[in-house]
């Protein structure tokens, strides 16, 4: 055969090959163990809360016995504090082994890895260090299987099944300009790729929403909040109907209600972390059940001691990761306990509601903690604003930046500007200062806040360890 033949059929053999890849069904490929604990959890969710109570236990157990034999750094903190394996017989002895910090995770990362952590086939995690600190860690193929499957659960929930068409918009994927969308024909994803969302970057998400069609969107709240707004100045009503899931950010109230309103289809939201640590996901009742299975999740106040209703950090421990156990993990997250169960009828305990991190607040002289959330409404009848961040550099001045749109004035500005020092009591002077854009973080992450002063009025111990650096 000619040498100039060989290599068109070769990539006509590829193209091929590749399609029919695509064209078998991706559950084909999924490892085994990811399928085995999808049937578990489609079982599990309905036990009784006792029972599972007793799966969470006894996956503890074999946890904590792993972690004193292999992992140096947890062998000479149990010793410190007097606690052995045979110890922990219940979740709440898991109470007298210390809170792990961000700051120790990084100062002991070699010796929080087991002695026998690549029989795990670790994938390195990154946190997403909306902090200035990110954390790295290394989470074993069963943890990310277990996780795979927690989020194939929640999904579902949703309506949503993994494989059907999907449009994801949820910030960078790739460092390329010439790139806009891309298309996974793996998942049947089609992703925007880039950060900055100007209104023509709006008006073409629109439009391929309606062009593609997708059964779901999973995307940052912020980008459907700034959608919503496009939608709603522009009057113009979006021709398509399907599930919207979001994660990542914190989803404000105030901004489910305007996204749901102009994209016409109910918000299904997670929460997860970076350090894969737990999980939650909203039911069809609105509540964030707890992927118990995986994790065991507690709530703590600002001293580190747990709260068992109300508010408090969120604490995590991944029952799953053997190859680096994070155990008693403090987030910078904040929780607020379901008071009473669910009405779907799952056994899984959950949150009424995620409030976001530490430094999503805005804290006056007098040591009052204004939410992202509260500020968020003060936006909602500002109808020529495209773009908000509230920077706050001293504990008696707030700096509002905004994007204006094409009918904007500097009397809706100030009054804006009034309506803001009002919900901080009157303690923050809020100055204006107009920008053309407002950077996200490198996963594309819009944060409403960002404190930078170096005080922690009020916030108590634990707090202090999560202030935005200068």
């Amino acid at each position: 055969m000619p040498r100039q033949l060989v290599s068109p059929m070769l990539r006509t053999a590829r193209a091929a090959g590749k399609r029919l890849y695509f064209a078998l069904p991706a559950a084909w490929f999924e490892p085994r163990d990811l399928r085995r604990y999808r049937t578990e959890l489609e079982r599990t969710q309905w036990l009784a809360s006792d029972e599972i109570r007793e799966i969470q236990v006894q996956k503890l157990r074999r946890l904590i016995e792993h972690a004193y034999a292999s992992v140096p750094y947890y062998r000479r903190v149990f010793d410190s504090v007097g606690v052995r394996p045979d110890h922990i017989a219940s979740l709440q002895d898991l109470r007298r082994i210390p809170l792990l910090t961000k700051e120790a995770v990084r100062e002991h990362a070699r010796e929080l890895l087991a002695s026998d952590w690549r029989r795990w086939r670790p994938r390195l995690a990154r946190s997403g260090g909306s902090t200035g600190h990110p954390v790295e860690l290394w989470v074993g193929e069963d943890a990310w299987n277990m996780e795979q499957a927690c989020h194939g659960r929640f999904f579902r929930w949703a309506g949503y099944t993994v494989g059907q068409r999907c449009l994801g918009l949820r910030g960078t994927l790739e460092n390329r300009s010439d790139l806009r969308w891309y298309l996974s024909p793996a998942s049947r994803q089609l992703s925007f790729v880039g950060s900055s969302l100007s209104r023509d970057t709006l008006e073409e998400i629109v439009e391929r929403i309606e062009s593609y069609c997708p059964h779901a969107i999973i995307a940052y709240p912020s980008v459907l909040d700034a959608v919503a707004r496009w939608l709603r100045a522009a009057n113009r009503r979006l021709r398509w109907c399907g599930v919207l899931i979001t994660a990542s950010e914190t989803l404000y109230p105030s901004a489910r209600a305007l996204i749901e309103e102009h994209f016409g289809s109910r918000i299904f939201d997670w929460y997860g972390q970076g350090e894969h640590m737990t999980f939650a996901g909203q039911c069809e009742c609105g509540t964030y059940h707890l992927g118990e299975e995986y994790a065991i999740t507690e709530l703590v106040d600002a001293a580190g001691v747990p709260v068992d209703a109300g508010t408090g950090y969120i604490v995590g421990t991944c029952l799953h990761n053997y190859a680096m156990p994070l155990i008693r993990y403090l987030t910078d997250d904040i929780g607020i306990w379901q008071p009473k169960p669910c009405g779907c009828g799952r056994g899984l305990k959950g949150l009424s509601a995620v409030e976001g991190k530490q430094g999503d607040f805005v804290v006056t002289r007098s040591g009052r903690m204004v939410s992202a959330a509260v500020l968020y409404q003060c936006l909602l009848d500002s109808m020529n604003i495209e773009g908000a961040q509230f920077v706050q550099e001293s504990n008696d001045a707030l700096r509002l930046r905004l994007i204006a749109g094409p009918r904007y004035t500097a009397d809706e500005g100030r009054c804006l500007a009034r309506r803001v020092a009002k919900t901080c009591n009157g303690e923050l002077a809020v100055a204006i200062e107009m920008v053309n854009d407002i950077p996200r973080t490198e996963r594309g992450k819009h944060r409403l806040v960002i404190r930078r002063s170096t005080e922690a009025l009020g916030l108590g111990p634990v707090a202090s360890l999560h202030e935005e650096p200068y």
